[in-house]
């Protein structure tokens, strides 16, 4: 074949939005399913402002993987109950994409590893894992080792979600809970 590079990229370029919007279609779907039928959600591309960015990267030793998360307001009738981000953190050498539902109150109530792309480290998908997440805020500690259970054989994707679960939570509050 004479071009193959070529055929991957036009193939890669051609499957990006699609697989981009299966994630998002899968995160409302699980959104959805932690509430009841009766919510609606209100889906926007959050940039994330430059000082916040740098602010949280900081505080958390660890970028953000894009300039933007996925955000859900979700409503009950007129009420905003919940906020959803969509966010990815990379794990030893795969982008892991997660989920976090946080309340009015600033906690998680919900999370989720939408896609996980490595062949190790899988076990951070477990429910019992993530669950040791449910209720932590942005004043939380949350220390692999001794707040949240370490995982043998998926050191970097434990200590890289552990960090994403953190900087979803300081966004939260450094942009949603004290402003909108």
């Amino acid at each position: 074949m004479k071009y193959p590079f070529l055929i991957i990229t036009l193939y890669t370029l051609c499957t990006l939005p699609v697989t981009g919007q299966s994630l998002k279609n899968k995160a409302e779907v699980e959104i959805v399913e932690q509430f009841n039928e009766y919510v609606t959600l209100s889906f926007e591309k959050f940039v994330i402002p430059d000082s916040v960015k740098k602010e949280i990267t900081s505080e958390y030793n660890q970028k953000f993987f894009r300039n933007e998360v996925y955000h859900w307001e979700i409503f009950y009738g007129d009420s905003v109950i919940a906020h959803a981000f969509l966010d990815n953190v990379l794990g030893r050498t795969q982008p892991i994409t997660f989920l976090a539902v946080i309340d009015q109150k600033g906690e998680m109530i919900y999370n989720s590893v939408i896609k996980y792309r490595s062949h190790k480290g899988g076990a951070v998908q477990n429910r019992n894992w993530l669950d040791q997440f449910i209720g932590k805020n942005f004043g939380s500690k949350m220390r692999v080792g001794s707040d949240i259970q370490a995982i043998s054989g998926a050191t970097y994707s434990v200590r890289s979600l552990t960090k994403g679960f953190g900087k979803i939570l300081a966004l939260y509050e450094k942009i949603f809970r004290l402003v909108r």
